[in-house]
C-alpha cells in the first residue's frame, strides 16, 4: 500500500478542500431555477448531486468528528500508510486526468437524492461539511491520520483508516464536481 508524508497529504486533501469550496460558493451564485433543473430523465440536477454529496459525504463526516472528538486511539506519524480497502476503494472514486472517470457505478437506493426540492439547502449543508473538515483535518496535523477506524458506507467489511476515511470523501466530491460541470454545460446547451 502507498505510503505519503503525513504533511503533505493533509495539504493536499485540505487545497481540494478548498477548491470545492471556493466551486460550492460559486454554484451559490447560480439562478435556483438552474441548479433544480435536471438535464433529462434519469439524470440529476446540480441539487441533487449536491444532496448525494451531503448524505454520502455526510456519512464519513459524522465519523470523523466522532473519532476526533475522543482523540484516542490515534497515532502520529511523519508518514501515513494507506489501507488495503481505503487504497482501492479511493483509487476507484479519483477521477484521472482530463476528468476521466474511471469506473462507473450505480448509486446504490440509500444514496439516491430526493427531487430536487428548488431550495438552496443542500449547497448550505455541503459548504458546512466542507469547513468541517478541513477544520478536522488542520486537527489531524496533530492527532494523526491513523487512528479508530471508520466504517464504511457498504457496512463494516469495509473499515478506513481516518486518513483514507478523508482522501476518499474527498475524491468522491471531485468525481461529482466533474457530473455537475456537465449538469451544467448540457443544460447550457439545451438553453
Amino acid at each position: 500500500m502507498p505510503t505519503f508524508n503525513t504533511g503533505e497529504l493533509i495539504d493536499q486533501l485540505r487545497a481540494s478542500l478548498r477548491r470545492q469550496l471556493l466551486r460550492t460558493e460559486e454554484l451559490m451564485l447560480l439562478p435556483l431555477e438552474q441548479l433544480a433543473t435536471a438535464p433529462g430523465p434519469k439524470r440529476w440536477s446540480v441539487l441533487q448531486v449536491v444532496e448525494h454529496l451531503n448524505i454520502l459525504g455526510g456519512h464519513y463526516h459524522h465519523r470523523l468528528r466522532a473519532v476526533y472528538a475522543t482523540g484516542t486511539g490515534f497515532r502520529r506519524t511523519d508518514t501515513f500508510r494507506s489501507g488495503p480497502w481505503g487504497e482501492r476503494l479511493t483509487r476507484t472514486m479519483q477521477p484521472r486526468e482530463g476528468g476521466r472517470i474511471p469506473w462507473r457505478m450505480r448509486t446504490l437506493g440509500r444514496f439516491e437524492p430526493e427531487p430536487a426540492s428548488g431550495s438552496s439547502n443542500a449547497l448550505t449543508q455541503f459548504t458546512a461539511m466542507l469547513v468541517d473538515l478541513d477544520r478536522l483535518l488542520v486537527l489531524s496535523r496533530s492527532t494523526g491520520l491513523d487512528g479508530p477506524r471508520i466504517t464504511s458506507t457498504l457496512g463494516p467489511l469495509f473499515r478506513f483508516k481516518p486518513g483514507d476515511a478523508f482522501r476518499f470523501t474527498i475524491a468522491h466530491n471531485e468525481r461529482h464536481f466533474i457530473q455537475i460541470e456537465r449538469t451544467l454545460a448540457d443544460l447550457h446547451r439545451a438553453s
